[in-house]
């Protein structure tokens, strides 16, 4: 049986395997959305002392 890594050993292949199986799931669901224009819109809170939202549109 293997031993468990150490805590805080876990090296560049691990992120870079995991990074990969990542982009993997993600691209097969964007390839389950059906073609087309799809329009977004959302808001944050703004900044400061007198803050106004932060619009984002995404098209």
């Amino acid at each position: 049986m293997a031993a468990a890594p150490t805590p805080g050993t876990a090296g560049i292949g691990d992120a870079e395997e995991l990074h990969d199986d990542t982009e993997r799931l993600i691209r097969a669901e964007i390839r389950e959305i059906p073609d087309g224009a799809y329009r977004f819109t959302d808001q944050i809170d703004g900044l400061g002392e007198n803050p106004e939202p932060i619009v984002f549109e995404v098209a």
